[in-house]
């Protein structure tokens, strides 16, 4: 295995300096460097294209969702939902997958996932641990056609000399030969910081080991060993865990016959340092250019006068022979291949005006939105790849989850409504149960996507004017569409509390005479034809329960008024 993982780790380089290569070139021209020179960046494409590309995959914790066909079991599933949500939220899980996307975006990413224990005073609570693994750190059988059917995964971990000499799973005897690592073969080039020295503080102040941990899938066990001394195995454990092993990769696609994936920062890169360089070329030029005065030496005196001047004087002139001339300046060549190649640099990401919000903004609402549904739609085998990604996760949170048998502790649920919560049993006996039950893991598809008020509202009127168009057929069937609840949608995500508290929701008669007149509500309406007058009465009666649930609503959305949409 040592060797194996060695002789990988070497097949392996040209992936990390490609690797470094794209990520130096995002990091700009005035990011701190400790290697090399910073290449000369006029606009940062590269790190635009990131966040934007970041921003439109993945924005916040997906939420997780528990189903089953057996309604004698959707209780049981209702708690094993909650459970795995909570676990999404302590596990830090949110920021890990982010980091996992964005390391995506030039190689590939990969998260590790292991379940530890903790001694509390209720007993043993187990915590997920969850790390977003570098891809310098990252280690994969070079021999494998596909990275994910590689026979060993692993990384490689930086540990504290002194907690490595007191680990409680590391071999008594083994663990007391680690040699502490001072450079050499941790040079910055193949470290996952590679811009920090070798050399830090804090090599000085804590004395560490760099160690392999790798997953070895044929015989299920996990070994570590340090990185310097393959004779020394500190551990040999069965992984107990889910059977592809700790770590899960993230990739959008490989060329066929070919393990590495091709990265979306690397189709982006040449271009990107073609604008840049042209836009560099270009300023250069522009100050370069210098303004002269050309004479002849019967115009001497006149040139002097006219240098000795000051702005805005004027300076009589009997000849002509004393002008201005502009010399160099940026070529018209190069500013027009300079914005060609940030033109196409956009176009080849897929709209990075839009996606970064640079663009000018369309005359219509509608215009708008079929513009940012279409930039969208450039990007959505990305988010079905990300989907793909995060569904098997929160599959891999809820197994550890429900195989946990040790933790009691209890659930908060829900009661409807009401916005009241009672608590329920959360033991490993209920977990061994539900075990059992045939149920299939989800993950709420809009729960880790930016979905912004604008947005939410923007669906909510097209939808609107969608159904506004079946009026008569919703009148033919007794169907109204509840305008009340579309204005208090408006004000809600407008944050307008003043549109809402505009509509009169007593419909009182007498109410009615008294903001209106005397005769409001009292007379009936006239037809326009020669039909005589035509005469329309609804009643509607309430026990009063309606009118105080109602108060109740309407008081707690004016209190509430600046909360955003779920």
């Amino acid at each position: 295995m040592t060797q194996c993982v060695e002789w990988s780790v070497k097949r392996q380089q040209p992936y990390r300096d490609l690797n470094r290569m794209l990520v130096d070139a995002a990091m700009g021209q005035y990011y701190p460097r400790f290697l090399g020179a910073a290449p000369e960046t006029m606009i940062n494409l590269m790190w635009m294209t990131h966040r934007a590309i970041s921003r439109f995959l993945y924005m916040r914790t997906p939420r997780g969702l528990v189903n089953t066909s057996v309604p004698q079991w959707k209780i049981f599933a209702e708690d094993a939902e909650i459970a795995l949500n909570r676990s999404l939220q302590e596990s830090n899980v949110g920021r890990v997958l982010s980091d996992v996307i964005d390391q995506a975006l030039y190689s590939v990413g990969a998260l590790f996932m292991s379940a530890d224990y903790v001694g509390t005073p209720e007993g043993m609570k187990q915590v997920l641990v969850t790390e977003s693994v570098p891809f310098p750190d990252l280690v994969w059988d070079a021999g494998a056609r596909r990275m994910e059917d590689s026979d060993y995964l692993g990384r490689v971990i930086d540990v504290k000399l002194v907690d490595v000499r007191e680990h409680p799973l590391f071999d008594p005897e083994e663990r007391t030969k680690v040699e502490a690592e001072h450079g050499g073969r941790g040079d910055a080039e193949n470290r996952a910081n590679f811009h920090r020295p070798s050399e830090s503080i804090r090599r000085d102040l804590y004395e560490s080991a760099r160690l392999y941990q790798v997953f070895d899938r044929p015989s299920g066990r996990l070994y570590v060993w340090p990185v310097d001394q393959p004779d020394v195995k500190l551990s040999d454990a069965v992984w107990n865990g889910p059977k592809h092993g700790p770590l899960r990769l993230l990739h959008f696609g490989a060329p066929p016959g070919h393990p590495f994936p091709v990265s979306p920062m690397m189709n982006y890169y040449r271009m990107a340092r073609a604008a840049n360089l042209l836009l560099v070329k270009a300023f250069q030029q522009e100050q370069a250019a210098k303004g002269l005065m050309l004479y002849t030496s019967a115009a001497k005196e006149d040139a002097q006068e006219v240098v000795d001047s000051v702005d805005l004087n004027s300076v009589l002139q009997e000849h002509g022979s004393v002008r201005w001339a502009h010399i160099g300046g940026a070529a018209p060549g190069t500013v027009s291949m300079a914005e060609l190649g940030r033109r196409l640099f956009s176009y080849a990401v897929g709209n990075l005006d839009q996606l970064m919000g640079l663009s000018v903004q369309a005359p219509t609402a509608s215009q708008e939105r079929m513009l940012s549904e279409a930039t969208g739609a450039s990007m959505k085998d990305m988010g079905h790849t990300v989907f793909n990604f995060i569904k098997p996760v929160v599959e891999d949170m809820y197994w550890f989850n429900i195989r946990d048998g040790e933790t009691v502790s209890s659930l908060s649920r829900p009661m409807g409504r009401t916005g009241l919560n009672y608590s329920v049993s959360w033991t490993p006996e209920k977990r061994r149960m539900i075990e059992r039950m045939q149920a299939e893991i989800d993950v709420e598809p809009y729960s880790y996507t930016p979905r912004t008020p604008e947005g939410r509202l923007a669906d909510y009127l097209g939808a609107v004017q969608i159904i506004g168009q079946f009026a008569p057929m919703m009148a033919a069937q007794g169907i109204t569409m509840d305008v009340e609840a579309i204005v208090r949608t408006i004000a809600k995500y407008r944050d307008l509390p003043e549109l809402y508290d505009t509509l009169i929701l007593n419909q009182d008669p007498e109410r009615l005479a008294a903001l209106f007149g005397p005769r409001s509500g009292k007379e009936p309406m006239r037809a326009m034809g020669n039909t005589g007058p035509r005469r329309y009465i609804r009643e509607s009666r309430s026990d009063g329960a309606a009118e105080g649930v109602e108060l109740l609503r309407m008081m707690g959305q004016r209190g509430n008024q600046t909360t955003e949409a779920a």
